[in-house]
């Protein structure tokens, strides 16, 4: 077995390769042991997830939806008291019935700061972030082009008994035309970023109805698109921000003409041009 990124041997790897970050609330799309080597699973995890995690736009992000990372903390945003001077950092948590908001800081002092100030009874007012826009390109771009290539890897191994699918994993790591994607993945160089399409397609608190009623919060999903012209792309949406990004080179135009030609409907929620995928929902 190789791994599907540096394509060295990974059968003495055993780590899991979450396709989606744990601190964004998956759990459930994972890649068996092996899939990606444990030096690739620990370079994306450091190089890659962290910055774009660490980026106050999905800090808020996660801060407003309660999303914890994957050791159980909230995600903590800068804020600005400007009576008493003083920038930090905090958690926020909003309870169901938005009765109150609770404030946790990160450090200690601040709280005794605030407090002595409400004691003398000054107002007090906090700014926090809005609207920051997304982490940069090389940031961003890297993270949908792995989170592309493990989510191929990720269909083909559900459909690895149908006959069809020859070479199963081994084709993803053999397969030249995934090179570039791959290597920008691992690098981001040569190109030094990758277009990709952007916009909202929902709000992120919105809540869908099951089957059986239930009531639920999407966090994300994503499915690939084969267009007419047999250009891949892979689609996800989190938290209701659709990404969209082109397996076979750093040109979105492709995915621009399909949305042109299909009204502007998300391919998450749209019929295919070509026999539809799995959709995956988590």
């Amino acid at each position: 077995m190789n791994c599907i990124f540096c394509r060295n041997s990974s059968l003495n790897s055993k780590s899991e390769e979450h396709i989606i970050p744990q601190s964004l609330g998956n759990s459930l799309h994972t890649l068996p042991k092996g899939i990606v080597c444990d030096t690739c699973n620990n370079y994306f995890s450091r190089k890659v997830e962290k910055p774009v995690l660490d980026h106050v736009f999905f800090r808020t992000l996660r801060s407003e939806q309660q999303i914890m990372s994957k050791k159980n903390r909230p995600s903590q945003i800068p804020i600005y008291l400007p009576e008493i001077d003083l920038g930090t950092e905090a958690a926020f948590h909003i309870p169901e019935d938005e009765s109150a908001i609770s404030v946790h800081f990160s450090d200690e002092r601040h709280f005794r700061l605030i407090t002595e100030a409400v004691s003398r009874e000054r107002a007090m007012r906090m700014l926090f972030p809005i609207n920051t826009g997304l982490p940069p390109y090389g940031l961003m771009d890297r993270l949908l082009a792995k989170m592309a290539l493990e989510a191929l890897a990720y269909r083909i191994l559900s459909f690895e008994h149908d006959a069809s699918i020859a070479g199963g994993i081994k084709e993803v790591v053999l397969d030249t035309q995934l090179d570039e994607l791959r290597n920008f993945a691992r690098t981001g160089m040569k190109p030094k970023s990758w277009p990709y399409h952007q916009r909202r397609i929902y709000d992120a608190c919105h809540a869908y109805v099951e089957d059986n009623g239930e009531l639920v919060q999407r966090l994300h999903e994503f499915d690939i698109l084969v267009t007419d012209h047999s250009e891949y792309f892979f689609v996800i949406a989190i938290l209701g921000i659709e990404f969209a990004i082109n397996f076979g080179g750093p040109e979105i135009s492709g995915y621009e003409k399909w949305l042109s030609e299909n009204h502007y409907k998300s391919p998450l929620y749209a019929e295919k041009t070509m026999p539809k995928l799995l959709l995956e929902r988590g």
